[in-house]
């Protein structure tokens, strides 16, 4: 047996030993279909990719049950999964400024075919929602032998069939933020919205925004001699941007930092407290962020 493949096996049956006895073995076989790659040329079918692996009818069967109705969960195990990884010592944990990223994000199974599918997804190539099943990851991003990997805390199923991609950002930021340690920044891609969660409470976070995005100062702008009290901040833009060929100019930053890695020099500009969204008013309780530009994208 070639030494990468006694390694995997190695790993599932770690993984799978505590499981219930009876669906401990279906599972492995399971499992270990879905690493080998058999689903590939069986364009996702479960059966055929299961034969392809060797296994008699009767294991087949057992292994497909083990994943419909199998006494097992995910949420079991993943601590094995992280215990497992931790103690072989190759792997360690991402760390900038004193803080380890967590990284947070949805992924979608595609099942345009699927009868009875309530839930949609965005798909970049489609430009549009299609049908999908969405689930929610939350991993902790570190490196093994100088490879950037992430390891998977917790995913995160809808509470219902047919609940909404929207409910589950939301269930995603409660764990987030219940699950959050003093050392960890949590980092999320643009799906979430400042707003969400600033309400959600998180207490550190940076979210990729939009190149569009805009916010409003959360001081007033002078007063004019006439017309109505303003009570809303001046927008801020960070980025320039066309709109039926007329240039909107950018808002100059409020202050700039530059400093040298791996011999390359790099430049951020930030603007500083922002409240929440540009409909809110000034307030001096109001919760701010600010907002950072660099290496071709912002962030908040």
């Amino acid at each position: 047996m070639p030494e990468i493949v006694q390694y995997t096996m190695t790993v599932l049956c770690v993984l799978t030993q505590d499981v219930t006895l009876g669906t401990n073995l279906a599972l492995l076989h399971f499992m270990w279909m879905l690493v080998s790659g058999a689903l590939l040329p069986s364009r996702g079918a479960v059966f055929p990719a299961l034969q392809a692996g060797g296994l008699a009818p009767a294991a087949v069967r057992r292994a497909w049950a083990a994943l419909h109705s199998g006494q097992w969960h995910i949420a079991d195990l993943l601590p094995t999964w992280h215990q497992y990884v931790l103690a072989d010592q190759q792997w360690e944990a991402s760390c900038y400024a004193g803080y380890k990223p967590k990284g947070v994000d949805t992924t979608a199974f595609w099942r345009p075919a699927l009868q009875g599918l309530l839930t949609q997804h965005y798909h970049p190539q489609a430009g549009k929602a299609l049908p999908a099943i969405v689930v929610g990851l939350i991993a902790c991003v570190g490196r093994v032998k100088g490879q950037r990997v992430a390891l998977p805390t917790e995913i995160v199923r809808p509470a219902t069939a047919a609940a909404t991609e929207t409910a589950l950002l939301a269930t995603l930021r409660a764990r987030v933020k219940a699950t959050l340690a003093d050392d960890e920044l949590a980092v999320l891609d643009a799906g979430f919205k400042i707003k969400g969660l600033q309400a959600a409470g998180l207490p550190r976070y940076v979210v990729r925004l939009a190149e569009n995005f805009t916010a409003r100062r959360n001081v007033l702008p002078p007063a004019q001699p006439h017309g109505r009290p303003a009570e809303y901040g001046s927008l801020v833009r960070p980025l320039a941007r066309k709109r039926k060929d007329q240039l909107i100019p950018a808002t100059a930053p409020d202050r700039t930092e530059s400093w040298t890695a791996a011999g390359l020099t790099f430049r951020a500009e930030f603007w500083d407290d922002l409240p929440k969204v540009p409909d809110v008013k000034v307030s001096a309780t109001a919760p701010t962020f600010f907002v950072t530009f660099g290496a071709g994208r912002i962030i908040g």
